[in-house]
């Protein structure tokens, strides 16, 4: 007999089948600032598999990327066939988006072919689609908006500056994928004119559901709960800390496990160490392996994505990742409801949405830990919309769309 999970993807398999793509292109150039794994690099994996000729440019993306290497790789039939690398490149923001503009025109030269799609993670990559594409060397040009904000630079001249490309790269690319619809919702807040830009659709995030080992219900760590994601204020772990206290209090047994590494590093270890209980909480630090995080996750019972509100950040334009990453691997989700994710939580049942408070986040938190029916039922609910958001079917629809 098949589990439920087993059933789930069974039956994803059986779609994969029934549903090859059917977009006629051969050749795709991916241009992406690079830091951790993200949809670009999801997308290229997807095109290799599939066969199609793929050259991926990565951009160090500063100050996380230490390497300040940017990165060009052409892929046909699986293999590497050119990779160079650059020098490290250096200064303020404007001279560095001369290296990148400087270093994809020369990786282009380099690979010697044109490509179908030129597919650009941000406005200023996609700008550079729209000159290759005057030039000849692409025939269609793909605007990925990775985040959007009506305040991306506290600089007024250089916050100008990104929402002047936001509006160039709608207008001047053949397709915008947005990572929600609440991104044209802000666009068109901001100035820019629908009848002007290029078709825009929702591309969101996925999951690798197919290839994640999840345990039985009875075999995970059940008063487990995990942080995965940068350690920065703008991702709200310090709220998870500070809501620890609580859940401890309730659940005694109850253990914090924390995956990934930042600037709050230190102040949250030293946070941990002098105010909660030896051992209850585990900093792993970044984890570069993509299998180990899931292996990681499948293990613990509850994932936590505490964002804290900003009416003029990025997350409520957002799909972060980690909250589908949280779902593939069987855990229910507790958030705050900043981004558009939380409404879907609520909507499948997946996991309980609180408002940005240190005890509503402590007490959804012990409550999931001790109510086992719900728990189960969360559990469950979570898997099956997860199995609904792996990386092939969101492309697929993308990419027939754009046909």
């Amino acid at each position: 007999m098949l589990n439920d999970s087993e059933k789930i993807i069974a039956e994803q398999s059986r779609f994969n089948k029934q549903n090859r793509p059917k977009f006629g292109l051969s050749s795709v150039a991916i241009v992406t600032h690079t830091f951790a794994t993200g949809q670009a690099q999801e997308f290229r994996d997807y095109l290799i598999e599939h066969g199609h000729a793929t050259a991926f440019i990565g951009l160090p993306l500063y100050p996380h990327n230490p390497s300040r290497r940017a990165e060009a790789r052409f892929f046909n039939g699986g293999n590497i066939l050119k990779e160079f690398l650059s020098l490290p490149s250096f200064g303020p923001l404007l001279l560095r988006l001369v290296f990148d503009l400087v270093f994809t025109l020369f990786a282009f030269i380099r690979f010697r072919r044109r490509f179908d799609i030129f597919y650009g993670a941000n406005a200023f990559n996609a700008l550079i689609g729209v000159v290759l594409k005057r030039t000849g060397l692409v025939r269609k040009v793909v605007f990925n908006t990775v985040d959007y904000s009506p305040r991306r630079y506290n600089n007024s001249a250089l916050n100008a500056l990104y929402h002047w490309a936001d509006r160039m790269a709608c207008y001047k690319s053949d397709q915008v994928w947005n990572l929600s619809p609440n991104m044209q919702d802000g666009r068109v807040d901001n100035g820019l004119d629908l009848h002007r830009s290029a078709p825009q659709i929702e591309v969101p995030i996925g999951c690798r559901f197919k290839g994640i080992d999840r345990f039985p219900l009875e075999k995970i760590a059940r008063h487990t709960v995990v942080y995965m994601g940068h350690l920065v204020e703008e991702q709200g772990v310090d709220l998870l800390l500070n809501a620890w206290p609580l859940v401890i209090k309730l659940v005694p047994d109850a253990k914090l496990e924390i995956i990934g590494s930042g600037f709050l590093l230190t102040s949250l270890k030293e946070k941990a160490e002098n105010e909660l209980p030896k051992g209850g909480v585990i900093f792993h630090g970044f984890v570069d392996s993509h299998r180990d995080v899931e292996k990681m996750l499948a293990r613990c019972a509850i994932g936590v994505a505490p964002y804290p509100p900003d009416p003029q950040g990025f997350k409520q334009y957002a799909d972060p990742g980690k909250i589908k990453h949280y779902m593939a691997c069987g855990l229910p989700v507790i958030t705050t409801n900043v981004t558009p994710a939380a409404a879907k939580i609520q909507e499948f049942r997946s996991g309980k949405v609180v408002d940005y408070d240190a005890t509503a986040l402590g007490n959804a938190i012990a409550e999931l830990l001790l109510d086992n029916t719900t728990y189960a039922q969360m559990r469950e609910n979570a898997i099956s919309f997860a199995s609904n958001h792996e990386w092939s079917q969101i492309f697929e629809r993308a990419l027939n769309g754009l046909n």
